[in-house]
């Protein structure tokens, strides 16, 4: 059996959202920073993708070498998405299929529908995993400028 409950969160996470707890967990494997190559593997819609991602998840700071391999699922991921959407598009969502014993047609819905939802979840679990969602930001806490006046005195403070 696996473990229970939620997955814990990175240290680094703890450390952004100002939690005391980011300071106790010493021992927590860190990915080391550098360049992620794109595997020789991904599609070319794919490879559209990753060379959009890497930079602005760089500039975020939550890439790591390692990560590499999680981004690259996102991105195939994400291509096939957009391939069953663009079928659901020009197709529609359902198709008549006739019975064979009874000759009866039947509007029955493509099976494309039930692979984009599941597409939708597991990149919605990817998203998350990579802070791709405001959700997925809202509890990461900035530093604030250490020169600005902080709480009721930035109401107070001397116009100079």
């Amino acid at each position: 059996m696996g473990r229970r409950g939620p997955p814990k969160t990175p240290t680094n996470v703890l450390k952004w959202r100002g939690s005391w707890r980011g300071d106790e967990r010493q021992c927590e494997p860190q990915a080391p920073p550098g360049d992620t190559e794109s595997p020789i593997t991904l599609s070319s819609d794919a490879q559209i993708k990753w060379d959009d991602l890497i930079p602005r998840l760089d500039a975020m700071g939550v890439l790591g070498s390692i990560d590499g391999y999680a981004l690259a699922r996102y991105c195939e991921t994400y291509a096939l998405w957009v391939k069953t959407k663009e079928f659901l598009v020009s197709a529609g969502t359902t198709q008549a299929i006739k019975d064979a014993k009874t000759g009866v047609y039947e509007v029955r819905a493509f099976p494309q529908v039930a692979i984009l939802t599941k597409l939708e979840s597991a990149l919605s679990r990817l998203e998350q995993n990579f802070g791709l969602t405001p959700s997925a930001r809202a509890n990461l806490a900035i530093t604030p400028n250490k020169g600005a006046a902080q709480g009721r005195n930035r109401f107070f403070a001397k116009n100079e």
